[in-house]
């Protein structure tokens, strides 16, 4: 976390400068984000979660957003205790996932 909150995310910030391009590079960006939320979409199907693609897009959502806060306002223990939480959302999936089946059915 001493690297990411003194330098940032390097994928976000490659993403970010392609993205800024007024070349075809722009749409590498797109690409690259889109394979990223894709795995992490992947991740949530193998556990068998429910919305599995809304959940990889908040779980990337979650994790960009808290490098780039805790880096912009040099908080490491802002970014340790958002991963911790997010890993915490993580653990309780099972116990979402059945509040969901129960709910929808």
């Amino acid at each position: 976390s001493k690297e990411l909150n003194e330098r940032g995310c390097p994928y976000t910030s490659l993403c970010l400068d392609l993205d800024r391009t007024e070349s075809a590079l722009a749409h590498s960006a797109d690409e690259c984000i889109r394979v990223l939320t894709e795995w992490a979409s992947d991740q949530f199907k193998a556990l068998g979660c429910n919305n599995a693609e809304e959940k990889g897009f908040e779980f990337i959502a979650r994790v960009q957003g808290t490098i780039l806060l805790g880096h912009v306002l040099h908080d490491p223990i802002r970014i340790r205790r958002h991963m911790t939480a997010l890993c915490e959302w993580i653990d309780s999936l099972p116990e979402l996932n059945a509040m969901e089946a129960a709910a929808s059915g």
